[in-house]
């Protein structure tokens, strides 16, 4: 079931990307707010499993957070863009039902506008942010497998949490009211041993310019 959502979300995409390119419309604009959902892919390439037969994929975790976005001009199309993914209504998880992870992504994304005549609406973006983890645990028990037969296990009930720096490069396309984006997300970026990097995809509609003006 999981992989036929990876599927739909990724053709959607692109399916939605093909569609805009021809388009005129400023991918950054001063004063536009933006709101959607995204396809955050956890640990891509990371080669990591939580399957009980060890198998891994390589898109990673899946998670669906909700996407907002503000934009301000700076000077001569370049803009800052704080961005806030949270995993407000659809949080995963973990494989048995154990655990409930609960994603929130703050980016001070820092791009600009950037095209020709054929593709106006591409822009490109980097930035800081910080990643938040929060794990809750279900509390009770749960049985597993132990060796030729199954055990009763404690699963913890407390809330824990994680939090981690990030560096966010993406790229945007745009169509009038409506926002395509693919980020690539950094933890732990300058570390050789502890780096891991994330997708996300993401489509959101934007609310014009001008606000809180």
């Amino acid at each position: 079931m999981e992989r036929q959502i990876n599927s739909i979300v990724l053709n959607l995409g692109m399916i939605i990307f093909l569609l805009i390119l021809p388009s005129g419309a400023q991918a950054f604009k001063d004063g536009s707010f933006s709101a959607g959902m995204g396809y955050y892919s956890q640990n891509v390439m990371n080669k990591t499993s939580q399957a009980e037969d060890g198998s891994s994929k390589f898109l990673g975790e899946a998670n669906y957070p909700l996407n907002l976005k503000y934009d301000f001009l700076i000077s001569s199309n370049w803009f800052l863009a704080p961005q806030l993914s949270y995993t407000l209504f659809f949080q995963r998880k973990t494989p048995g039902d154990t655990a409930k992870v609960n994603l929130m992504h703050l980016a001070f994304l820092f791009g600009k506008n950037f095209g020709s005549d054929l593709v106006p609406s591409f822009d490109w973006y980097i930035g800081p942010g910080l990643i938040q983890y929060e794990i809750q645990g279900a509390g009770g028990t749960t049985v597993m497998n132990n060796g030729t037969s199954t055990s009763t296990f404690a699963v913890p009930g407390r809330k824990s949490t994680i939090k981690k720096i990030t560096t966010v490069l993406g790229t945007s396309w745009s169509s009038q009211h409506v926002r395509v984006g693919l980020d690539l997300i950094f933890e732990n970026a300058f570390s050789s041993t502890k780096r891991t990097q994330s997708l996300m995809l993401s489509c959101s509609y934007v609310f014009g310019g001008g606000f809180f003006r």
